[in-house]
């Protein structure tokens, strides 16, 4: 029912957006990949650093490269890098690196695109190589845009699909405000850290951007999530007993 509840809003409010290219795209969100596109040529780099405390305890550290293929086309390298700790029954942290392509009509305006990939991810309960796959869609208004991004992680016995939706508001011509929440479809996403239990929790997040095209078109966020990381595998999973964490995001787009 709350599953059902939760689409049934963010349908509405997607309902109350028109159809079309965001004011300002926005690449990311705090965890969802969005139909932007680098024009050909050009580079996004971004790095990210997420400090979580509490039963967690660990930082995790991604870097992400997005290059312009043209033609609609963007290819997406990233990594998330923590080191392994146990807590209780759980052993946590490790590493996912992701190699992706995003696909977006080259229709003007075309409000969506797709994106495929594998992961190799390095942790302690999966080390073979994973497809990844994703939609992403938005609507925007005047100086507000929505997003939808439905993704997954087709992992042996434990396939993760997640729904998210997020938006981004513009207050002026510097700083945007951000937030995105995903449920999970399938797939058990954390552990219990008393049993090591498999379980299932949302992930969300929300951040202050600043970006400035002083002398480079660059970047900075500031906020807090749950989810441990930026890759599709570790941005569907939350710290262990929903620790959320402080982070800084910087991007530079070369």
């Amino acid at each position: 029912m709350r599953r059902t509840a939760l689409v049934v809003a963010g349908s509405a409010v997607l309902a109350s957006f028109a159809v079309g290219e965001a004011q300002s795209p926005e690449p990311t969100l705090v965890h969802l990949d969005t139909p932007y596109i680098q024009a050909k040529d050009l580079t996004d780099i971004r790095l990210d650093f997420r400090r979580f405390s509490g039963d967690e305890d660990l930082t995790y550290t991604s870097l992400s490269l997005r290059y312009g293929l043209g033609h609609g086309a963007e290819g997406i390298l990233r990594g998330s890098f923590a080191p392994r700790r146990t807590f209780g029954a759980v052993e946590h942290g490790g590493d996912d690196v992701e190699l992706a392509i995003k696909y977006r009509p080259a229709q003007k305006g075309s409000p969506y695109a797709v994106m495929l990939g594998i992961a190799k991810p390095s942790t302690a309960t999966q080390s073979d190589v994973v497809p990844t796959a994703g939609f992403m869609a938005s609507m925007s208004s005047e100086s507000v845009t929505a997003y939808f991004n439905p993704r997954a992680v087709l992992l042996k016995d434990n396939t993760l699909v997640g729904i998210g939706v997020g938006a981004s508001a513009r207050l002026d011509k510097n700083f945007v405000i951000m937030g995105d929440y995903t449920f999970m479809a399938a797939g058990k996403n954390t552990r219990d850290t008393t049993t090591g239990e498999e379980r299932q929790r949302p992930i969300y997040g929300v951040a202050l951007r600043y970006t400035s095209k002083a002398k480079c078109d660059a970047s900075i966020d500031f906020g807090f999530a749950n989810g441990t990381s930026t890759t599709t595998g570790f941005g569907l999973t939350p710290a262990l007993n929903d620790f959320k964490a402080i982070f800084i995001g910087v991007a530079v787009r070369l």
